[in-house]
C-alpha cells in the first residue's frame, strides 16, 4: 500500500546514480531471465535426473527418480529430490513424467 501510493521502489534515486532500485536489483540478479527461459512443469510430479558417466560407476544408476519440487534460485536449473537417499539434485538433465 504503501509502495503504490508514493512510488517508493519505482522511483530514480540519487544514491543510485538515477536509477530505480528495481533496475539496480535486476543488474544483480541476471539468473533471473534465465530462470524465466526453463520450460514450466507441474510441481511434485515424478521426475528422473540424469547421472553423467563421470559421476557414476559402471554399474550405478543412469537416473534416479526424484520428486520435481521446483526451480533452483542461483543456478538454471530444477530441483529434485530423492527420497530413498534424501538427496536434493539441481540438474538440468531431466525428464518429466507429468
Amino acid at each position: 500500500m504503501f509502495q503504490k501510493d508514493f512510488g517508493v521502489g519505482r522511483s530514480p534515486s540519487i544514491f543510485l546514480q538515477l536509477k530505480s532500485s528495481v533496475e539496480v536489483l535486476c543488474s544483480f540478479y541476471l539468473y533471473i531471465n534465465d530462470l524465466l527461459n526453463l520450460p514450466h512443469r507441474i510441481f511434485s510430479c515424478v521426475s528422473f535426473v540424469h547421472v553423467h558417466k563421470q559421476q557414476r560407476e559402471k554399474l550405478n544408476p543412469r537416473e534416479f527418480k526424484c520428486i520435481f519440487l521446483g526451480y533452483f534460485v542461483t543456478q538454471k536449473g530444477y530441483k529434485c529430490f530423492h527420497p530413498p537417499s534424501k538427496k536434493l539434485f539441481v540438474s538440468r538433465d531431466v525428464t518429466f513424467n507429468e
